[in-house]
């Protein structure tokens, strides 16, 4: 039985959803990408339980004459709830949030990214491309996609300006998001076992905000920090405690050398207290 090459096996753009009208189900960088977004988006203008992030969610920006939604790869919002009326989400529905993305990121494929970028490639039922939903209807402030079939990955940074949005270009590859106090940039590096170019958040001292991960690690480090701290005060106090142990054995000693002197010279007849 012949076995097919890597080049010829089937991709995301290969395998439609079961549903008909949707896009091509998403590859694991696209979860991996929005599982280190959710765990890195966490701005500290606002309170844990006010904002909120998702990947892949249903995402419900029209209702009238027609209800429109659409999926994207990770969204995140500022100043509402985590949960809805207690409950977690199933769906983001603008209109009832009283809310609309303050981010949006898209992990571009090849079969995806003229929807992505808005060049051409209408989805069925002649729905608007995902680019015309964030930029006109949504007016999102920051958009971001990021290429990884590119090596290196590219990543491009969006702004809406008001009119429509307009790419940033940095040399640092960062955008900073002063609404939430902290920025989106790329970072070469490994995450859930995968190796490469990434888009995460950072704070307003440039410093990569931690991943779930990272700051298990850093509490466990810490924890073994105290341990080796405590552990060394432990035997310095040990050590101190056995020099004067010594020190006072010695003055015993001292002092029983000088009784046996002065013993034997009583025996001989001489004062010992004599100069």
């Amino acid at each position: 039985m012949p076995i097919l090459s890597e080049l010829a096996l089937p991709t995301m753009d290969d395998l439609p959803s079961e549903f008909e009208g949707e896009e091509a189900l998403p590859d694991e960088f696209h979860a991996f990408l929005a599982y280190l977004l959710i765990e890195t988006f966490r701005p500290p203008k606002f309170l844990p339980d006010r904002y909120f992030s998702a990947l892949d969610m249903y995402l419900y920006y029209q209702a009238q004459p027609t209800l429109h939604g659409l999926r994207p790869d990770w969204f995140g919002v500022v100043d509402v709830p985590l949960l809805r009326e207690g409950r977690q989400r199933t769906s983001f529905v603008v209109w009832e949030e009283k809310a609309t993305p303050l981010i949006i990121v898209e992990a571009l494929s090849p079969g995806t990214t003229r929807n992505d970028l808005g060049r051409g490639a209408l989805p069925a039922q002649d729905s608007p491309t995902k680019w015309e939903v964030y930029e006109q209807h949504l007016k999102v402030p920051y958009y971001v996609t990021v290429n990884h079939h590119r090596r290196p990955a590219e990543v491009r940074f969006f702004r809406h300006d008001g009119v429509g949005l307009r790419e940033v270009t940095s040399g640092e590859g960062r955008l900073w998001l002063p609404e939430a106090g902290l920025g989106i940039g790329i970072w070469r590096g490994r995450f859930k076992r995968l190796e490469g170019d990434w888009v995460r958040f950072y704070d307003a001292e440039g410093r990569w905000l931690p991943t779930d991960e990272e700051r298990a690690a850093a509490e466990q480090a810490a924890k073994e920090r105290e341990r080796a701290e405590k552990e060394l005060a432990w035997r310095q106090a040990e050590q101190e405690r056995l020099a004067k142990e010594a020190a006072l054995a010695r003055e015993q000693q001292e002092r029983a050398e000088k009784e046996r002197l002065a013993a034997k010279l009583r025996t001989l007849g001489i004062d010992p207290e004599t100069p």
